[in-house]
């Protein structure tokens, strides 16, 4: 397993990485109104800047959203671990079920390494999971009233040292949606479906990061652009030793300068018309610009290969 959240049962794995089933198609219902009640989330919480604390449908089957490319849109209450929400998990016995499943593959022989100062564990769900995550993996690592208060006592929370420290990797949503359509488990699902998963997953991230002790996000687009400087700086960042020369050269020298350009022209030659661009544009165009990202940037570059190819 490359993913911890399939070694332990503390917390759910959201259906993700369950076999493909015949009638994998019918577990996502087009005529459910999820665009719209994302988009109402979406605007509660980060143009009004209001929790969210109601579910996306309360008319939804939570079983409707399992699985990879649409677990973020169930009920959020099923999704959206909190300690709030689940102060009842956050126990001596389930940080010890944790640590103990994810210790039988971090090796006691790196665990014993001086060198070996941080352990990675790298499931995408972390960013649904994460304050949670911060408060059972602190258990005893700090006062635990501390690990997860509000952040409206952000000053003296960012006090206190964290066993826990999270990276987040994001990637244009246009490409994120295309790579998890090559899953066979997101079969039956629309580029509009990922996208608001995508939104989601975002979501949850924006509103829980300031409640994170340790925290930063980085665009994969931007560590694309810069490898070798955006690792050295993750280095200072975490507290490392200073990262060698040759040693970057070794980690950053297979990174592909554009990441999204198989995405980018998988969607010119097989997604793309100006309406239904056009119609993806208009709904999410807001939600993910807050996010870094553009829409529009898309759109044009597959109106010039258009052009270009009509010009030949």
């Amino acid at each position: 397993f490359s993913e911890g959240i399939f070694l332990q049962d503390v917390y759910p794995s959201f259906g993700i990485g369950r076999d493909f089933q015949k009638n994998s198609q019918s577990v996502y219902d087009p005529n459910i109104t999820i665009l719209e009640t994302v988009i109402d989330v979406f605007l509660e919480s980060i143009l009004i800047r209001q929790p969210v604390r109601r579910r996306l449908n309360n008319s939804m089957e939570t079983t409707k959203f399992k699985g990879l490319g649409r677990y973020a849109l169930a009920p959020e209450d099923h999704v959206h671990w909190t300690p709030e929400l689940k102060q009842r998990e956050i126990n001596a016995h389930n940080q010890a079920r944790l640590l103990n499943k994810f210790g039988y593959h971090w090796t006691m022989s790196k665990i014993e390494d001086p060198n070996i100062k941080i352990l990675l564990e790298k499931s995408p769900p972390n960013a649904v999971l994460s304050t949670f995550l911060q408060s059972l993996i602190n258990l005893g690592h700090c006062n635990n009233d501390k690990c997860w208060q509000s952040s409206t006592e952000q000053t003296n929370f960012n006090q206190i040292s964290s066993a826990a420290i999270f990276i987040f990797m994001q990637r244009h949503p246009i490409a994120t949606s295309l790579a998890h359509m090559a899953w066979r488990d997101c079969q039956g699902l629309t580029l509009n479906d990922l996208m608001a998963n995508w939104v989601a997953v975002s979501l949850y991230m924006h509103i829980d990061f300031p409640r994170l002790q340790q925290a930063t996000v980085i665009r994969l687009e931007d560590f694309a652009d810069d490898p070798a400087s955006l690792l050295a700086g993750l280095y200072d960042w975490l507290q490392l030793d200073p990262i060698s020369e040759t040693e970057l050269t070794i980690n950053t020298n297979t990174v592909y300068s554009d990441p999204n350009a198989k995405y980018l022209d998988q969607y010119c030659s097989s997604h793309y018309t100006r309406q239904d661009h056009a119609a993806l544009q208009s709904t999410w165009q807001d939600a993910v610009s807050r996010f870094g990202y553009d829409l529009t940037s898309w759109g044009a570059a597959c109106e010039k290969r258009a052009n270009d190819e009509f010009s030949e």
